[in-house]
Order: C-alpha cells, then sequence, then structure tokens
C-alpha cells in the first residue's frame, strides 16, 4: 500500500513538473519580463531539466561507443583483409624471383659448360630408410636418364649419381653416401685424391677425400672439384671445401674432411647429366 503512495507521489510530482515547464513555456513566448513567481519556478524546473539533459547525453554517449566499436571492427576487418592480400602478392614475387634466379643460374650453366647435355629434374621423395640424404626425383628413361649418370646442382656443384631408375623417375645416391665414390682433383695443387661417403660425417653434409700421401701439401680451405676419371662426372665440377686433415690409421697416409657446397638436405631442383660416358673421360 505504502509502495503504492510512493507511485502515486512521484507521479504528482512529475505531472506537476512538467505543467509547470509548459506554462512557462507560454509565459515566455508572450512575455518578455520574469515575475517573481517564474523565477521561483525557473530556480526549481531548471536543475531537474539540465538532470534530463545530462542523462540525455550520456545515452546518448553511450549507443554513440558502441557504434565507434563497430565501425573500428569493420575497418580492422579491412586492413586484415588488405594485408592478407599484400602477403600473397609478396609470395609471389618472392616465387617469381627464386624462378628467375633459376633460370639464371641455367644460362650460365650452359654457357660455362656448352659440353653438357642437361635434364632439369624435381625433387619428389626422400629416403625414410637412412639419413645420408639420398633422394627421388620426377625424371627417369623415358626422358633420356640413366644409370650413374652424375648429378648436380643448378649452379654446378656435384650432388651425387643416379643409382635406380624407373620410366619416369630415378633415385639419386649422394656425395655423402657410405656407397659412393669418386675421383676428385685439389684445385689449388692440381693433386689428384679419392672423394668417399662416411656414414659418421653424413649428417654434417660432410664426406671424405682419402688416400692423401704425405707429401701432399693439402690444407684445410682448399676446394676440391672432380676430376673427370672414370666416366661418372665430367671434370671441373664443384664439390666442397677441406675443413680437417687428420692421419688415417695405419699413419701411412691422411685423410681430409670435406664439407660439400650444395646443401645436400635442402635441394629441391637439380640437373642431370646425360652425356655419352664417352665424353665424360679426363681432358
Amino acid at each position: 500500500m505504502k509502495k503504492f503512495f510512493k507511485n502515486r507521489v512521484l507521479v504528482l510530482i512529475l505531472a506537476i513538473i512538467i505543467s509547470v515547464s509548459v506554462i512557462l513555456g507560454v509565459i515566455n513566448a508572450t512575455r518578455t519580463r520574469s515575475t517573481v513567481i517564474e523565477n521561483i519556478a525557473m530556480v526549481t524546473v531548471t536543475p531537474i531539466q539540465n538532470c534530463f539533459s545530462w542523462i540525455g547525453g550520456k545515452i546518448g554517449g553511450f549507443f554513440g561507443y558502441f557504434g565507434d566499436i563497430d565501425a573500428l571492427r569493420r575497418e580492422n576487418e579491412e586492413l586484415k583483409s588488405q594485408n592478407h592480400k599484400l602477403e600473397q602478392e609478396n609470395r609471389r614475387a618472392d616465387s617469381f624471383e627464386a624462378e628467375n634466379n633459376e633460370l639464371r643460374n641455367l644460362l650460365k650453366l650452359d654457357e660455362a659448360y656448352p659440353e653438357f647435355d642437361l635434364v632439369a629434374a624435381e625433387v619428389v621423395s626422400r629416403s625414410a630408410s637412412n639419413w645420408y640424404e639420398n633422394f627421388t626425383i620426377d625424371k627417369g628413361t623415358a626422358d633420356g636418364l640413366k644409370l650413374n649418370q652424375g648429378v648436380i646442382t643448378v649452379d654446378n656443384v656435384l650432388v651425387g649419381r643416379i643409382s635406380d631408375i624407373g620410366s619416369t623417375w630415378a633415385r639419386v645416391t649422394t656425395v655423402t653416401d657410405p656407397e659412393h665414390s669418386a675421383g676428385a682433383r685439389i684445385i689449388r695443387s692440381g693433386e689428384l685424391v679419392v672423394l668417399e661417403g662416411d656414414a659418421s660425417l653424413a649428417d654434417k653434409n660432410q664426406f671424405r677425400l682419402s688416400f692423401i700421401s704425405k707429401n701432399n701439401d693439402i690444407v684445410a680451405g682448399d676446394y676440391i672439384e672432380t676430376s673427370g676419371l672414370g666416366g661418372v662426372y665430367p671434370k671441373g665440377i664443384e664439390i666442397g671445401k677441406v675443413v680437417e686433415i687428420n692421419p688415417d690409421v695405419q699413419g701411412i697416409s691422411r685423410y681430409a674432411i670435406v664439407e660439400s657446397t650444395a646443401d645436400i638436405e635442402s635441394i629441391t631442383k637439380v640437373m642431370v647429366i646425360t652425356n655419352k660416358e664417352d665424353s665424360l673421360g679426363e681432358e
């Protein structure tokens, strides 16, 4: 009952305030001077009007705040979309640049070694049975490939040789494989050595040069290339750099550890030298 009475009193007060406001509006519209009663009424009503104005302003600001959030959210989504498009364009540009670099390297290779007959191939899988980084390429006998043909990078660094082949694929045994060996040459001195894969060095992208005589003046930092002996690799293909020289177990000769110039683990494209064996001998 008390609550009902209070509500009725509030309604009555509001009605009086509204009525006074209306009367004041009419009086102000017809008179230029205010009376004492009008001043008292204005003193009473003005704070209440200011209160309603303040509340209205806050409500408008509240909804305007959420409107600003929606606008910022839309702007953020647009910026994300633009950033994604820019990233895609950058990736395409990087891809084009890498492809252009490969083409330039191939052109330089053709100019430097016009006697090479080359077939480009891509690495499609790597051996899961060992960690020597042997791999399979997407070209085979249908493309003119044969067993024991040499494989190099697009910038003419020795990778290995074809050890197994099918009509549309070929498996490459790399220079780090323990089953791989080839004739090599120290570029600085011209002395001949034997390149051999080593299981203990393969995971470091390294291999050995064996049977180095004590009189050989090989030193760390010497660069190694193919000698052209053996009929597999042409002469003059870069292999790697000597990083360490050690005596062998018997102490009769020495061996050197060589780090491959090619990053065997990361190779994705190679070139196969398809020249006939009788054209690959020592020059």
